[in-house]
């Protein structure tokens, strides 16, 4: 192949990823879409779907008009549609969807800058008409802004763990470690969860404060610290693993010093158990 030849193929790639960008920034200019949030802020915002009039499925079959991969995600997970200027979005069967922190079961209608989680975790903005779009600050819709908002649905915030002192007002580091920790393995756990009915092991994990509204003789708040409880579908029977690495019993969840640690050992320990 030639120099020139080159050069030209080169010439024509670059006209067409330049028509493809032109085209994208068009729409999103035009149409109500979802952007990505990603875990890491680079990846955010690389994903556009978008929801042109009529209706369109969401999930993971290629014949979908949104096609999405993640786990938990059905190959019909979920419908959107643009109609009579408004966009709903309606969950398929026992799909998860959940909107603003909170699971839906039935058809809604979306908001501008509504968060939308599906499946376990795969989160988006949802980004409305033009008419509804603003100078918004779109950065502070981060990932974290998404598990926060999940956190506070269920009625788990840094108040309810005491991390203000009465005294001098000022928030306690320990508390707000835990915070964080209950925070970050969030997601962890509704992946362990998907997975365990994936693999049909019939273990339910979902995440304790242990200590939580506990005091020793002389009145002082014992020390806090998350915990992961799992039952078992089939028997009932429950158990509870510290998220400390040396405490945890239970064959089925291992933890370790860190929480991405930690998911590879709810993700080993799943695999381990009997079907």
């Amino acid at each position: 192949m030639s120099w020139a030849h080159q050069l030209e193929q080169a010439r024509s790639e670059w006209q067409q990823h330049f028509v493809a960008i032109a085209q994208e920034q068009q729409m999103m200019k035009t149409f109500p879409h979802l952007l990505n949030v990603n875990e890491d802020p680079q990846l955010t915002g690389v994903l556009k779907y978008f929801t042109e009039a009529g209706s369109c499925d969401a999930g993971q079959a290629a014949s979908n008009a949104i096609t999405l991969q993640g786990l938990g995600i059905s190959d019909k997970h979920a419908s959107f549609t643009n109609s009579d200027g408004k966009v709903t979005v309606t969950p398929h069967g026992k799909c998860k969807v959940i909107v603003n922190g909170v699971p839906i079961t039935t058809k809604r209608k979306l908001q501008h800058l509504d968060r939308i989680i599906l499946g376990s975790n795969s989160a988006y903005l949802y980004i409305g008409f033009p008419s509804e779009r603003g100078s918004e600050d779109l950065s502070r819709f981060d990932y974290d802004f998404f598990q926060l908002e999940r956190v506070a649905s269920e009625g788990v915030s840094v108040d309810k763990l005491g991390a203000v002192n009465s005294g001098d007002g000022k928030a306690d580091p320990s508390v707000l470690a835990v915070f964080q920790d209950y925070i970050k393995l969030m997601p962890l756990v509704a992946e362990a969860n998907q997975m365990s009915e994936e693999l049909k092991k019939g273990l339910y994990m979902e995440l304790k404060v242990k200590n939580l509204a506990s005091s020793d003789s002389r009145g002082h708040d014992l020390q806090k610290e998350v915990m992961v409880k799992a039952t078992n579908q089939r028997t009932r029977q429950c158990c509870g693993c510290s998220y400390q690495p040396k405490s945890c019993e239970s064959p089925a969840i291992r933890s370790a010093p860190g929480p991405q640690a930690g998911c590879g050992g709810l993700r080993r320990g799943l695999a381990d158990l009997p079907g």
